[in-house]
């Protein structure tokens, strides 16, 4: 079975045999909390462009890779993974996929305002995400709860 992962413009297109992962993907809310725009379908012309990879998942024994002529090769070293070690793995795909492209994401939650945005960094625990919800309940809109994509557009003393 073939399905796709969206994270903000990319895409990963995911082959696999198991149907574990596959609900995983489509149905767990754990995907949508850490994996910034993310988005999944089974129809395939939906997601593609030009920053798209593939990623080979065979649940019997031989572990899981991505294959594609732009980005590199990947391959993940674990025999019959957890779909939640499936989604760092592609994660961490997504994050080089950024970088390559000038685009930097933050473990943060965020919010914005008239064109102003927070972003609010800190460990496990520190309230990221009720300074986020507190500052939703005062009239901000919502930005991202685990991860806040940055865009470079220009650099001005170091800062974004």
């Amino acid at each position: 079975m073939v399905f796709s992962i969206k994270s903000g413009n990319y895409t990963i297109q995911i082959y696999s045999d198991s149907y574990t992962l596959k609900t995983f993907f489509e149905c767990s809310s754990m995907p949508l909390s850490h994996i910034p725009g993310y988005g999944y379908t089974d129809d395939l012309s939906d997601y593609i462009s030009e920053n798209s990879s593939k990623l080979i998942h065979d649940h019997d024994g031989n572990g899981i890779g991505v294959i594609d002529d732009t980005y590199r090769i990947y391959r993940f070293g674990v025999r019959n993974p957890e779909p939640f070690d499936v989604m760092y793995f592609l994660i961490a795909i997504f994050e080089r996929m950024r970088h390559e492209n000038g685009e930097y994401s933050i473990h943060s939650s965020s919010v914005s305002r008239s064109k102003r945005a927070i972003l609010f960094m800190g460990g496990r625990g520190a309230g990221k995400s009720t300074m986020c919800y507190e500052f939703i309940n005062r009239g901000w809109e919502y930005g991202s709860n685990e991860r806040t994509v940055l865009i470079v557009s220009s650099l001005n003393n170091g800062t974004f």
